[in-house]
């Protein structure tokens, strides 16, 4: 784990637990060596994060590539083990980058959503993450967030229980 992956690990975890109660339920299912897929629900901007700090170890994640367009994130991103993905079509070389990368032994977050949910509600799942599991035959661990989407959706931010199983 980079200094900079954990120090947003840290702080991560620190404003989870003091500023929205989250807590993770079964802590002890989480698998911390080998390859493995983090499969979860998408509510908010922070499910990512939320999902990385279950795990003692640095995990990927996909993001979409216009975020490197914001100032401050652009700079950040390629430091904590952000897999940009182009979204405007199929991006095989994201795809393809995330398969590599949990045959080589580490641990992807993967939302089978796609995207987040823009009112809470559990989407349709689309078909990447049946690809990458095909491909890689790594164990995923389905997860899901609760409250995250009240806590920080994409109209406000504030303190709202949330939790991970």
């Amino acid at each position: 784990m980079s200094f900079t992956y954990y120090f947003w690990y840290t702080l991560s975890k620190i404003t989870a637990r003091f500023f929205f109660g989250f807590r993770i339920v079964h802590p002890e299912r989480m698998v911390e060596e080998g390859p493995l897929i983090l499969a979860s629900n998408h509510q908010s901007y922070f499910d990512p994060p939320l999902i990385g700090i279950c795990s003692r170890r640095g995990v990927h994640y996909l993001a979409r590539k216009t975020l490197l367009n914001i100032p401050v994130l652009g700079r950040l991103l390629p430091h904590i083990n952000v897999i940009l993905v182009d979204r405007d079509g199929n991006d095989m070389s994201a795809l393809k980058t995330v398969i590599r990368i949990v045959k080589s032994g580490n641990g992807v977050v993967l939302f089978p959503e796609g995207t987040r949910s823009p009112n809470g509600a559990l989407q349709e799942g689309k078909a990447g993450i049946g690809l990458v599991i095909a491909k890689t035959r790594a164990p995923v661990l389905p997860m899901r967030i609760f409250g995250s989407h009240e806590a920080v959706s994409y109209t406000h931010l504030r303190a709202h229980e949330t939790d991970s199983y």
